[in-house]
This record gives C-alpha cells, structure tokens and sequence, in this order.
C-alpha cells in the first residue's frame, strides 16, 4: 500500500479515536484488505460503498449508530441542513459550517461558480497535472480530503480528474 494512503488512514483514525464521528476516503480496491487491517489495529469500524470499477470509499467510524448516519448521508448535499448534517457527521465545528454554507449562500447567488474553492477548475487540474509522477494511482489533489462533507462527491470529482488527465496527456 502507498506510505501516504498509510498515513492518511491512520490519521483519519486518530481523528476518530478522539472525537471525530466518522471519516472516509477513496481507495482502490487493491488496497481495501490492508486499510481494512490498520484500521481494525484501532478497533474501529469500518463501511464500505462501491465508488467507480476498481474503487471504493471506505468509512471509519467508532459508535454503532454513526453507521445508520453515515448510509442516510446525501451523496450530494443541496440545502443547508444537508450540508448542516454532513459537517457534524464529519466533526466539523459549528462555526465551520457556519462558514461553509454561507459562502455557498454567496456562490450560488453569484453568476459563476469562480469563487467557490470546493470544485476543481481547468486550472486545478492543469496544476494537478504538473505534480503528476507518471503513475496515475499516485495523482493527488490536496483539497479532495480537506472538506470530505460531501460523503463521495469529492471522489467522483477525482476520478473525473484522472480521466482528464488520461484523456490529455
């Protein structure tokens, strides 16, 4: 498994062993046994939902009830308690949310979606493309696991990435 999928799940692990109710992110289903193994070393709990061909999104989670939560989160949250309830879900303060949903309050009465930093531009991914390292599983995109609200959007955003990466080299 990649060092930095390694480190990333054993810090979302961390995050929830103090507090955090749940956290999630992308993986490929090559490494779905090993993540399964360092979480499991936290005796946490762990969800998983098919993604695309070949990925996964895992959730680690510490509480039985969070995973009731967790498969009634909106894929892609609309209004502002959807958006309200996937930041407490992910232990966003309420001040973050707060935040959150008034700048995508300004977004959507603004006639283009230029000031929003939660979607990927052309530009983003033109940049993203310079840290390629030749090895497509190894693409990353830092702010995909900055505001993982969003259960899987975030992920699918990524892989639409990846393909239009693939598609233009």
């Amino acid at each position: 498994m990649n060092e930095l999928i390694k480190l990333k799940i054993d810090l979302y692990c961390e995050m929830v062993q103090k507090g955090k109710p749940c956290a999630c992110e992308a993986i490929q289903e090559r490494y779905f046994e090993e993540v399964n193994v360092v979480i499991n070393t936290y005796n946490l709990k762990t969800y998983s939902e098919n993604l695309a061909v070949g990925w996964k999104t895992i959730w680690i989670y510490k509480d039985d009830y969070m995973l009731d939560i967790i498969k009634s989160l909106p894929n892609e949250p609309k209004t502002s308690y959807e958006h309200w309830i996937c930041g407490k879900a992910f232990g966003y303060s309420d001040e973050s949310i707060k935040e959150f949903i008034e700048g995508l309050k300004k977004v959507e009465t603004s006639d283009s979606q230029d000031n929003n930093s939660f979607l990927l531009t052309e530009e983003d991914i033109k940049e993203a493309t310079t840290r390629y390292e030749k090895d497509s599983s190894r693409l990353l995109i830092s702010h995909m696991s900055e505001w993982q609200k969003y259960k899987s959007k975030y992920s699918r955003i990524l892989m639409d990435a990846k393909n239009f990466i693939r598609k233009n080299r």
